[in-house]
């Protein structure tokens, strides 16, 4: 190769575009192999579970089904921002709700991958910024692979899906990003991006005062010294200010009557996980169970790599006070310190890590960590040198030729992409004309697939298992019916009381089982009392609309 061609080939390793391309290369494969994956098998925990649903049914529910909006209770964290705002369009242009689940996946990936190349664009020097889009590309390519391996799935599972509170993780990213930009450059635009996100995403989604607006805070203060401090002072202050109007903005919502969202007083969680603690030694009991916990979702390998990382940013962190002036990255690492170990300790002392995707909740906790990686791994010195650029482009094909054989040995080349169906759904849409199946009972999590997916329109509404109405994510008019209260005639009993329904409604006219799920018919002239379980009349809706002015 002369010299010239390699100059020439050297600087386009060392462009953003080359940088860019490789990474979305990557992750464009990856996620191809993903999402085939998901479709092919028809796995519908992963992207079509009844969490991960609740946008599709809600726009489901406004645009096509044309519901009363009053009628919607969500959950204390509504993800208005960035989630809805962003699947609403998606949804609209993808024109099918499936099709529409794998488009938001595709683009909050993106969202996810484009907020980190802002922020190592914005706190690492430019040729240092290459490298580190570089690496990132890297490592969150590496991600998706895992989770079309199945490995560690339900740990980078929210990064995939809406409502897993990756929405709040990106917006924790970008306004770290807008903060840093602030300091350096002093741009009135940087300090207003900053508060405008910080108050839609506070008031989306709570946790952004335990990932971002706590831990900005504790970093620039620990920083004022270094910083300019007339910058550090405003930036200080409009954190504040954005969590705090992003909290009445939630109020005036709520106040608005427009859904019902719970308050949620995390002080309140807080007080009451100690309050029955009388010891030390009992507290201390709560957190390491708290953090075994956290540890446990992550597995062994990924919370000792995890426990690694932290101590190399607490090691940056401490040796960064013996520098002069601010330097970005190690504002960086000390905020990704701050959150991820406060993320840790709320976690711990809330008890909010249980269920079968407790992972989402600590998403920010060891996200952070992964791009301080990539930034670590950009500031080598030897990044320089024509051989690492060249080591690092066959290591980038090497990668690339891997997940492309991958892609082929488990995608057919003979088949078309798959069409997906949810199996419960599927199943139930097949039973649909033998037994006249219109609109039954079920648990939350068949309940929600089922009303999404099913291609005939069979719905159900969720019960506890007591059988009592469930109001979580959903409208209280599929109760009432637009005219009439809807007449029942099946009722899924997974996770449901099966003896009491039988106690209460008899023997039923016909049994069916959808994979695991069996599925009671009472289709039955004779069967009103099943018929007519929950029924409301006009006049009790009316009441209940002027009570609760809905």
């Amino acid at each position: 190769m002369q010299t010239h061609e390699i100059i020439n080939l050297s600087k386009f390793l060392q462009s953003e575009i080359s940088a860019r391309l490789s990474a979305y290369c990557l992750s464009g494969t990856a996620l191809f192999i993903f999402i085939y994956s998901v479709a092919s098998q028809n796995i519908p925990y992963i992207l079509f579970n009844a969490d991960a649903l609740h946008p599709a049914l809600l726009y489901k529910d406004i645009f096509i089904d044309e519901f009363p909006l009053k009628g919607w209770s969500l959950t204390p964290a509504p993800f208005f921002f960035p989630d809805i705002v962003l699947y609403f369009p998606v949804r609209f242009l993808a024109g099918s709700t499936i099709a529409g689940v794998f488009a938001f996946t595709v683009v909050q990936w993106l969202a996810m991958l484009e907020s980190v190349f802002f922020l190592i664009k914005n706190v690492l020097p430019d040729r240092h910024a290459i490298s580190g889009i570089y690496f990132m590309g890297i490592l969150f390519s590496i991600i998706v692979f895992i989770a079309c391996l199945g490995w560690a799935g339900e740990v980078f599972l929210p990064h995939f899906v809406p409502d897993f509170h990756a929405g709040m993780c990106i917006a924790t990213i970008l306004d770290f990003a807008f903060a840093v930009r602030y300091i350096k450059t002093g741009k009135i635009t940087s300090i207003l991006a900053v508060t405008v996100i910080g108050i839609l995403t506070t008031a989306s989604d709570q946790l952004f005062w335990i990932s971002f607006i706590f831990p900005a805070i504790v970093t620039f203060a620990i920083l004022f010294r270094k910083n300019n401090r007339a910058r550090n002072s405003i930036l200080i202050i409009m954190i504040l200010f954005s969590g705090f109007v992003g909290n009445r903005l939630l109020l005036f919502i709520q106040d608005l009557n427009i859904f019902l969202i719970p308050s949620l007083d995390i002080t309140e969680r807080f007080r009451d996980s100690l309050i029955h603690e009388n010891t030390v030694h009992e507290i201390a009991i709560v957190l390491f169970e708290g953090i075994w916990l956290q540890f446990s979702v992550l597995d062994v390998g990924g919370g000792i790599a995890f426990c690694l990382i932290l101590i190399l940013l607490l090691y940056k962190s401490l040796s960064s006070f013996r520098k002069p002036g601010f330097d970005s990255v190690d504002c960086f690492f000390i905020f990704a310190l701050i959150a991820t170990v406060s993320g840790f300790f709320a976690l711990s002392v809330t008890r909010a890590l249980f269920g079968i995707f407790a992972a989402r909740y600590a998403i920010v906790s060891y996200t952070l960590p992964i791009i301080c990686a990539a930034i670590l791994a950009g500031q080598l010195k030897s990044w320089k040198s024509w051989q690492t650029q060249r080591n690092l482009a066959i290591g980038f094909t090497a990668l690339f030729i891997i997940f492309l054989f991958f892609s082929i040995s488990r995608v057919s080349p003979t088949l078309p992409f798959p069409e997906y169906r949810h199996p419960l759904a599927a199943c139930m849409d097949e039973h649909q004309s033998k037994y006249n199946l219109k609109f039954g009972l079920a648990d939350y999590w068949n309940a929600k697939p089922l009303n999404v997916l099913s291609q005939k329109g069979i719905r159900a509404n969720q019960v506890y298992e007591n059988l009592g109405p469930l109001y979580w994510m959903m409208n209280y008019y599929w109760y009432f019916g637009k005219e009439k209260s809807p007449d029942y005639d099946f009722i899924i009993t997974e996770r449901l009381d099966r003896d009491l329904i039988l106690k209460n409604f008899g023997k039923p006219a016909a049994i069916f089982f959808c994979g695991q799920s069996e599925v009671f018919v009472f289709n039955r002239p004779t069967d009103r009392a099943f018929r007519e379980h929950l029924h409301a009349s006009r006049e009790q809706v009316r009441v209940w609309q002027i009570l609760t002015g809905r």
